[in-house]
């Protein structure tokens, strides 16, 4: 259902989302769910990503203007 879908995967918080699920009649457990899922998910798993992509996306050098420096070394 569109309903479910939506209220799953709209952003609040935990106790608004049971309170909206209640009234409109959605099973709570399954919102419940979906919602302890996302923040575990932002706990602790976005911050193992984080990580990850910090060894792979190394920063730039610079000469401490701002701009970066251009190696020209043949």
């Amino acid at each position: 259902d569109s309903k479910v879908l939506l209220l799953t995967l709209s952003p609040g918080g935990l106790a608004e989302m049971t309170l909206i699920a209640l009234t409109l009649g959605i099973d709570v457990a399954f919102i419940t769910v979906h919602h302890l899922m996302r923040i575990v998910m932002a706990v602790f798993v976005a911050p193992l990503v984080f990580k990850v992509l910090k060894r792979f996306l190394k920063p730039q050098e610079n000469d401490g203007s701002g701009r970066r420096r251009i190696d020209r070394s043949p």
